[in-house]
């Protein structure tokens, strides 16, 4: 049989587009695309707090989740999960245990999934809390219940680690931004105060970048490296701008130093030499340029004020914000103006859920309250002789506790959270435990009636401000530590050269 082709676009591409885009292009919610939904749904579900190779990783991800696609991206989409390297993730939500990439190849440089680790970050359940879990919505595999529609971080993480992505017909790219400054502007929301007055503008933001970035109009950005002028013709570059790796300016410098053009023609190079000192988590490249080349690309002045050295060797890079589609709560994909549009969607949706999360705890807490009570109950009646279960049929001793007034939970129609207590439970001391644990569960109760969805909000943000900044400190102890070897290593070997020149000399 024959398809028009208006029907088959409009009725069966469709679904691979939608598909397509939904893999490409992260939910505005959580930031996060399908496989890495998968992911931190299987990491909540395993509880991954203790290390697992990457590869066993991989093959639980695919158990649990209902991944259908090549195990390498599944790998590559974990690594990147837990790269934390300048221009990776300001927040990783995965521990990097190995070697998982560095900025010497913009993580290209990760070790085989089988000799790398990984675990859950300590801030990860400080983002995306258990007390959530729910209320969201889970999707259905073939029967198998798998990760939600969306998450949802009591931040958005789209604006923390930023996105890109190719779909069908639409594409994506979200810069990063500093989670301290989204933290204030969503506190100063939750408090009445105007955020967009009283919170600083969003800049772009990237963990450890000692560059400068400056804004150019409504959604450009100039994003510079940094350099020192040593001598009339020697610099040393200490930053590149994100996405300019190390090793690739490396061999742009190489290009720099070529004698011949691309006609074979003999020409003077810009580039004399230079000297590499960078490590996987620091740039420092002294460069020496051809005499009287340095002074002039100083000198000569372009546009943003910016110079021909820097644009000759590549310490600017544009940055714009003037495409950012996202998937919203309700599916669809949108485009977003600017970082506080996305926090406005994201905000109603996040406190409707914080609500839902209230009702939801306020209703639990009631049926452990009444669990308890019934408990308190049933010991004392049977320590009473008012309650013998002995020589009972089962129908028997339903009939006696509906009669007695217990309370019936959920399903159980037969009270087997009565009927099931173990005989060593039934005591007086356990009537004392149970009235103790009954008065501080309805303190739980007032505690949560009396929170506002708003308070309750602030509460956690609070808490994510000092995990975050916990976070930040273990992140840069490690790369100090990395400093301080580097340095001993570079020591150690200029002074065994100096006793090989001296040992020659003498």
């Amino acid at each position: 049989p024959t398809i028009p082709f208006e029907d088959f676009i409009n009725k069966e591409l469709i679904h691979f587009s939608k598909y397509d885009c939904e893999r490409s292009i992260p939910n505005m919610m959580d930031g996060l695309k399908i496989s890495h939904r998968k992911i931190l749904f299987s990491a909540f579900k395993k509880n991954l707090n203790s290390e697992i190779k990457v590869a066993q990783f991989t093959g639980y991800v695919s158990e649990n989740s209902g991944y259908h696609h090549g195990e390498a991206s599944l790998n590559g989409a974990i690594v990147g999960m837990a790269q934390n390297f300048i221009g990776s993730n300001n927040i990783n939500l995965f521990q990097p245990n190995g070697q998982f990439g560095t900025r010497l190849r913009g993580g290209k440089d990760s070790a085989s999934e089988r000799y790398i680790y990984t675990l859950l970050s300590p801030i990860t359940r400080k983002l995306f809390p258990q007390s959530d879990d729910n209320i969201l919505t889970y999707l259905n595999d073939d029967g198998l219940s798998v990760e939600p529609i969306f998450y949802a971080p009591i931040i958005p993480m789209i604006l923390v680690n930023g996105t890109k992505g190719i779909g069908t017909g639409f594409s994506t790219e979200v810069l990063s931004y500093n989670p301290s400054d989204i933290i204030d502007y969503l506190y100063n929301k939750l408090s009445g105060a105007d955020a967009m007055t009283k919170s600083p503008e969003f800049i772009p933001y990237y963990e450890g970048f000692r560059g400068t970035v400056s804004k150019l109009d409504t959604h450009k950005y100039l994003m510079k490296g940094r350099y020192e002028v040593l001598s009339e013709d020697k610099v040393r570059i200490t930053e590149l701008p994100v996405g300019m790796w190390t090793d690739d300016f490396k061999e742009y410098l190489e290009k720099l130093t070529d004698t011949t053009d691309k006609n074979g023609k003999k020409v003077v190079p810009i580039v004399k030499d230079y000297d590499d000192m960078s490590k996987d988590t620091t740039v420092d490249i002294t460069i020496t340029l051809a005499k009287g080349k340095l002074q002039t690309m100083l000198s000569n002045i372009g546009e943003n004020e910016c110079n021909e050295f820097e644009k000759t060797f590549k310490l600017l890079s544009q940055v714009n914000t003037g495409n950012m589609h996202l998937f919203g709560p309700d599916d669809k994909l949108k485009k977003y103006d600017s970082p506080e549009s996305i926090i406005e969607d994201y905000f109603d949706t996040r406190l409707d859920m914080y609500d839902m999360r209230k009702k939801y705890m306020v209703k639990q807490l009631r049926q452990e309250l009444k669990i308890l009570h019934n408990k308190h109950r049933y010991i004392q009646d049977v320590l009473n002789g008012d309650v013998d279960l002995r020589r009972k049929k089962k129908p028997e001793i339903t009939e006696m506790l509906v009669n007695r007034k217990y309370d019936m939970i959920d399903d159980d129609a037969d009270f087997k959270y009565l009927t099931k207590m173990s005989m060593d439970s039934v005591t007086e001391e356990n009537v004392d435990k149970l009235a103790s644990q009954y008065t501080q569960k309805q303190k739980e109760l007032a505690t949560v009636e009396s929170t506002t969805i708003q308070r309750m909000w602030m509460n956690e943000l609070d808490e994510l401000r000092e995990e975050y900044q916990r976070h930040r400190d273990i992140l840069y102890r490690s790369i100090n530590a990395e400093d301080t070897k580097h340095k001993n290593k570079t020591s150690s070997k200029s002074v065994t050269k100096k006793m090989i020149i001296k040992k020659k000399t003498t």
